[in-house]
C-alpha cells in the first residue's frame, strides 16, 4: 500500500478539503460519510 498522502488542499471559511490523485483512466470519486475519516478509502486502487 502507498502512504496516505493527502497532497491537495482547499480551504474555506467552513473547514479544509484534503485529497490526492492516482492511477490512470476517468476520474472517479470515493467520498466518506460522517463522522468517518478518508482512511476507510486507504486500501482501494
Amino acid at each position: 500500500m502507498r502512504g496516505w498522502d493527502l497532497d491537495e488542499r482547499f480551504g474555506s471559511s467552513h473547514g479544509e478539503v484534503r485529497w490526492t490523485r492516482r492511477g490512470d483512466g476517468p476520474p472517479l470519486v470515493f467520498l466518506h460519510g460522517t463522522p468517518f475519516s478518508s482512511h476507510v478509502w486507504r486500501d482501494v486502487g
